[in-house]
């Protein structure tokens, strides 16, 4: 064996050696929670009550998110909606949250709605205050939301996105001459309350 060979078998040898040596890290799985019914997605908001629909009921129509869907749904309730709740003490109720594409054209709306997302809701605050005053609230406050939406002062949409920049976009909706009509308003039209209600 001539010394080349000695060192190639001496290196063979070292890396082996090494190999047994060096812990095997397994990396541990981590488990997905799969949420239902009864579960709470924050204090006062739970799963059931931003997924549920009677429509999809009616039409047997399975409205289940998948877990990004639901982490965006927790994000939605963790900074708008516990907010909204604790600043007016009272109960908030979701007329609308999640929505699966099937059951999101099924009522009409657009296929780019966050709603299908899990990134919107609309709800009402129970009693007083108005719709209007919840919107003024929002818009006034320090929330960073997406958007938000008076419509027809009978409910707010509001959204919120995990990923990228929420556009603080706020918007009433009005019926005029039988069809919805948005009016936009800047940051600094809230600001200067140059908004019509």
């Amino acid at each position: 064996m001539n010394l080349n060979a000695i060192i190639e078998f001496i290196k063979r040898l070292f890396i082996s050696v090494e190999k047994v040596k060096s812990p095997v890290i397994i990396e541990e799985s981590k488990e997905m929670k799969v949420y239902k019914i009864g579960d709470k997605l924050s204090k006062h908001f739970s799963y059931d009550e931003m997924t549920r629909s009677q429509t999809a009921s009616r039409n047997n129509i399975d409205n289940t998110p998948s877990s990004e869907q639901v982490n965006n749904l927790i994000a939605l309730c963790d900074n708008i909606l516990e907010p909204v709740r604790i600043h007016f003490k009272k109960p908030v109720t979701v007329t609308s949250g999640f929505r699966c594409q099937e059951l999101n054209s099924k009522i009409g709306s657009t296929n780019r709605s966050q709603h299908t997302k899990g990134e919107a809701a609309d709800f009402v605050v129970n009693g007083k205050p108005t719709v209007t005053e919840v919107w003024k609230w929002i818009i006034e406050s320090d929330l960073d939301f997406d958007q938000v939406i008076q419509e027809f002062g009978r409910w707010i949409h509001v959204s919120f996105k995990v990923e990228g920049k929420n556009r603080h976009k706020c918007s009433i909706a009005k019926k005029v001459n039988g069809k919805t009509k948005y009016f936009h308003y800047t940051e600094e039209q809230i600001a200067n309350k140059e908004y019509v209600i």
